[in-house]
């Protein structure tokens, strides 16, 4: 309900100030005479739309008030000391110089509000996606969930639980070397390689953006890691970087560090211990 509203104020601020300027622009046809005097004044007037567009409605209420009643006192005097007519344009511009300045204000208010809405929504959704967009690779997020539940299942079957770390060695290379399209491709690259080096069952995530880092959740033994490792490795030296980075073939080099779980050693301390493990593949 406070949505509709809220759209209905934004909605209603806008009409109302297409409104405005409709009559506005009526009124300098049937006042051809005074175009000049009008347009002067509906200069000023948009000056102060615009100083309260960049501070707030109360302000540009004063500004209004103030140069209104100056404006007024002018005018009274022209008409008193030398018998000036007060044209109809000076109560045309009595209301609708604070009208128009309302109109405007209330209707930016409204869409920044709506904005800083949108904003809150967006930033909530980035913080609880589990997604990496590009990827489609789950992310730290729901690895630290997943983690847990093959930790669980790894205790119950007293099986082993390891997290495999994967990251480029020379990723600012490579990245100079190709567009954003073509890192792109081939990150997708490796992700396919590590899948088709691995099981079904083995859960890939990706953990950073930046510092591109993958992770593994495997349940194996613990002399299966190196055989892992170095199947991972084989596989990710055979993608084809020709077409992609348009130079010679590049071997994509890869650290990789794996940790097992023990006792009393939650989910991102393994994550911790296989990413210092990760330092000594040189």
């Amino acid at each position: 309900m406070k949505k509709v509203r809220k759209n209905l104020q934004t909605d209603l601020s806008f009409i109302l100030l297409l409104v405005l300027m409709f009559v506005y622009f009526i009124f300098l046809i049937y006042q051809e005479e005074y175009l000049l005097d009008n347009f002067l004044i509906a200069t000023v007037v948009f000056l102060i739309v615009l100083v309260t567009y960049f501070t707030n409605l109360t302000t540009g209420l004063i500004i209004n008030t103030t140069l209104i009643l100056g404006y007024i006192t002018y005018v009274i005097v022209q008409s008193m000391t030398k018998g000036t007519i007060i044209r109809p344009y000076v109560y045309f511009w009595v209301g609708m110089a604070p009208a128009l300045t309302t109109a405007f204000s209330l209707f930016t208010m409204s869409t920044a509000r709506l904005q800083s809405e949108v904003n809150s929504l967006g930033d909530k959704l980035v913080a609880t996606s589990t997604l990496n967009e590009e990827t489609k690779l789950k992310n730290l997020r729901a690895f630290e969930n997943d983690a847990n539940i093959y930790m669980s299942i790894a205790r119950r079957y007293d099986i082993d639980f390891g997290v495999l770390v994967i990251r480029f060695k020379y990723q600012r290379e490579i990245e100079s070397l190709s567009r954003r399209e073509g890192m792109h491709k081939v990150i997708m690259q490796v992700v396919d390689a590590v899948r088709k080096a691995t099981r079904a069952e083995d859960e890939l995530y990706q953990l950073d953006e930046d510092q591109i880092t993958f992770a593994l959740l495997m349940l194996t033994k613990k002399e299966s890691g190196t055989i892992v490792q170095d199947r991972i490795k084989e596989r990710i030296a055979q993608i084809d970087t020709n077409e992609i980075l348009n130079t010679r073939q590049l071997i994509l080099d890869m650290r990789l560090g794996m940790a097992f779980a023990t006792d009393g050693k939650g989910a991102l301390d393994i994550l911790g211990a296989a990413r210092d493990a990760m330092q000594y593949d040189v």
